[in-house]
């Protein structure tokens, strides 16, 4: 035992300091790593394997071009649409932004302060987001040209809906939509 604990810290403390001192000792007896090789560059390729790569995998440097591809639309650079056509959520986001700041627009304090809230992200109920030259006047391959913010505007349901019905100023101007035609 130790007569104090001042004895007993200071036996601690040397027992440290001699496990410190074996542990640099068998440091110093360890033989150094020996030092990597250096890494040499890679050889350049000589001209006729480059032009065979270039025949083999293509021209990588004419793809970071703006060459039309064929998987994406010429006119908004997203994936093809020829037979079904996505709505620009992007788009649409903006138009109503646009609306709720906009104090002369159709729409009421509630549904505007619900724009704000949300960012846009989702339309206040009761409403939706009019085209004011309809989608369907277009092919699917070009309803990115007209699905833009400029072309867009917050409306109350039942506007909107009367807007395409017979009698409605949507309906003279472009015609029945292409699911109406046959009735």
């Amino acid at each position: 035992m130790y007569r104090s604990y001042k004895a007993y810290k200071a036996y601690k403390k040397l027992k440290q300091l001699k496990q410190l001192k074996d542990a640099a000792d068998a440091a110093r007896k360890l033989k150094p790593l020996p030092k990597p090789p250096p890494v040499k560059p890679p050889a350049p390729k000589s001209p006729p394997a480059a032009a065979k790569n270039a025949r083999r995998f293509g021209d990588r440097k004419k793809c970071k071009q703006k060459c039309p591809s064929k998987d994406k639309c010429k006119y908004c650079g997203r994936k093809k649409h020829d037979t079904f056509y996505e709505r620009d959520m992007a788009e649409r986001r903006k138009a109503l932004l646009r609306d709720a700041s906009d104090p002369s627009s159709e729409l009421d304090p509630v549904a505007r302060q619900f724009i704000k809230d949300t960012g846009g992200k989702s339309v206040p109920e009761n409403y939706e987001v009019s085209h004011e030259k309809p989608l369907y006047t277009k092919p699917y391959s070009e309803r990115c040209k007209l699905d833009k913010a400029w072309n867009m505007k917050t409306q109350p349901k039942p506007v909107h809906r009367a807007r395409h019905k017979k009698c409605g100023d949507q309906y003279h101007d472009f015609g029945p939509p292409p699911r109406s035609k046959g009735k």
